[in-house]
């Protein structure tokens, strides 16, 4: 009885989660089309100063062969028209690009969230009899877990896309600082061309930072390259940032991965690395991945500070470490097996095995 109570429960909050994902979507839809419409004026726009820019760049070349018959006035006003009008073409091809790249995010993101709320409506309504569905036609548990793990990526996304659009913003208003500075030229060339310098410094920084946070939410590269080469980059990152030295050990046959399953072994090692990092203070940390048959194995173990292990269930949040332990739920709703082995001053070992989706049947 109280399995079925269970099991009913869990229906109703997936038909629940399936409801609020499916209310998101037309706003998505809308987002999309504004999105199109902008990119369409933005490449409007630079058909219009393209030439303009071309025309001023030849003027200023034809100016520079013949200096002598242009007044003072003239070579600079030519040269602030032409400066002026290389920014303004800049700053859209920069516009261009964003609108762009927001876009591939956003039809990405859609998609997996239609693909989500499908899933999600292939299980039976709460109260249906088992024959009213035959059992080929129903999702296995194998199913509804991989769309829980897809969900959980869902959202990783959806905080990548809100990050790029809150720094990327600010970066292009670096980028009109910058505008602003060089117009000082004329009256205070020097101290214009330090400030200059100064702020595409900054924006450099900016951008590898921004960059660094969208890698460490959610890669691009885990849907291309598979988890070993993304964690390869992940810990040659993180070691530049940290100090610390990471060492990366591939056994058995590497290959691709069920999407879930890949995301999963990404998020324990990397959420197994963070906290070493952040809470450990090691020198060395060693990350193991282990290819077998039917399940693959990692590990991630560090010379770091250590813990007590009983603070992951500790119900007071100041002593307990929320990473590890969603990664353990993560783990083991993928029926899969995860451990901490950790004491003060002697270091931390985090070890998971998950089980992989049978690929073939015996013969």
């Amino acid at each position: 009885m109280q399995a079925s109570e269970a099991s009913s429960e869990a229906y109703r909050s997936l038909r629940a989660l399936a409801e609020a994902n499916e209310i998101e979507l037309p706003s998505l839809e809308r987002e999309g089309m504004e999105l199109k419409v902008l990119a369409r004026q933005t490449m409007a726009e630079i058909d219009r100063l393209a030439p303009q820019s071309n025309e001023l760049a030849r003027k200023v070349r034809e100016m520079e062969a013949h200096i002598e018959s242009y007044t003072r006035t003239e070579i600079r006003s030519l040269y602030a028209a032409a400066r002026d009008a290389e920014m303004r073409l800049f700053m859209m091809q920069r516009q261009l690009e964003q609108i762009e790249y927001k876009l591939r995010n956003l039809s990405r993101y859609e998609k997996q969230l239609r693909a989500v709320v499908d899933a999600i409506k292939l299980l039976p309504m709460d109260g249906e009899e088992a024959a009213a569905s035959p059992a080929d036609e129903r999702p296995g548990p194998e199913q509804t877990l991989a769309d829980l793990v897809l969900n959980r990526d869902i959202e990783r996304q959806r905080v990548t896309r809100r990050l790029h659009d809150g720094p990327a913003q600010s970066l292009a208003n670096l980028v009109l600082r910058a505008e602003i500075c060089e117009r000082l030229f004329a009256s205070e060339p020097t101290e214009a061309k330090a400030e200059l310098a100064s702020i595409k410094l900054s924006i450099a920084k900016a951008l590898e930072d921004t960059r660094g946070l969208i890698f460490e939410l959610r890669p691009m590269i885990l849907d291309d390259l598979g988890p070993v080469p993304t964690l390869r980059r992940y810990a040659q990152a993180l070691m530049e940032r940290s100090g610390c030295t990471v060492n990366v050990i591939v056994s058995g046959t590497e290959r691709r991965l069920p999407q879930h399953i890949e995301v999963a072994i990404f998020s324990v090692i990397q959420e197994a690395l963070l906290n070493a990092v952040q809470h450990g203070q090691p020198s060395q940390i060693g990350v193991s991945i282990s290819y077998g048959e039917r399940s693959v194995a990692v590990a991630v173990e560090d010379d770091g500070r250590g813990f007590d292990v009983a603070a992951l269930s500790s119900p007071d949040p100041q002593r307990r470490r929320v990473g590890l332990a969603s990664i353990d739920q993560l783990v083991r709703a993928l029926s899969g097996t995860f451990s901490v082995r950790s004491q003060p001053g002697q270091g931390t070992r985090v070890s998971a095995e998950i089980s992989l989706p049978d690929t073939h049947s015996d013969a």
